[in-house]
């Protein structure tokens, strides 16, 4: 999700919800969505837009038309690709041109936002096997990742990409599991 020319780049979100001047990240913003449709919300959509727009906001304005155009792609994006058996699934963070710092934080608000959306959807986080409570409560940890990096050097960029994977991979390993819990699958 990181190239300019997909549905919802993470940089023209960014500019989207700063037009309007909502107080969230875009990374804090797809973080709340995967959370939510992680947890099997049964209106997930509407429960996101809700968390994340102030009320009175009008979609259909035209002035907001970009935004919600932007994000009903997001939504679809994400939804597909949480679902899709070749894991392309990816966070929507700010691709590798921003500084370290910059992209260190929109990680750690993504996590936060994840965390917030799980939360929000009302999972039973009881049916999460071993290994994914566990792989949850990294991403809680990483929520308190310090982002102020004074002098970024290669090994500092090698342990972001790092967290970025395992972020993907736990996410994924969330989703399905509570995909499978909420079908009456079996959990690993």
């Amino acid at each position: 999700m990181h190239s300019a020319d997909t549905p919802a780049s993470h940089a023209r979100l960014q500019q989207g919800l700063h037009d309007l001047s909502l107080p969230l990240g875009a990374g804090e913003v797809h973080g709340v969505l995967c959370g939510l449709l992680c947890g099997n919300s049964a209106d997930a959509q509407q429960a996101w837009l809700t968390e994340l727009l102030p009320d009175g906001l009008d979609l259909a304005n035209l002035s907001h038309k970009t935004l919600a155009e932007q994000l009903a792609g997001l939504y679809r994006q994400t939804l597909a690709e949480l679902g899709s058996e070749e894991l392309t699934f990816d966070l929507l963070l700010p691709g590798i041109e921003q500084p370290l710092g910059v992209r260190a934080a929109e990680l750690v608000g993504w996590c936060q936002g994840f965390s917030y959306g799980l939360g929000l959807s009302g999972c039973d986080l009881d049916a999460l096997s071993a290994d994914a409570r566990e792989g949850l409560s990294d991403l809680v940890d990483i929520t308190r990742l310090a982002t102020d990096i004074p002098t970024p050097d290669e090994q500092t960029e090698q342990q972001l990409m790092q967290l970025v994977e395992f972020t993907r991979v736990i996410v994924l390993l969330i989703f399905l599991e509570l995909t499978q819990s909420a079908e009456g699958g079996v959990n690993p």
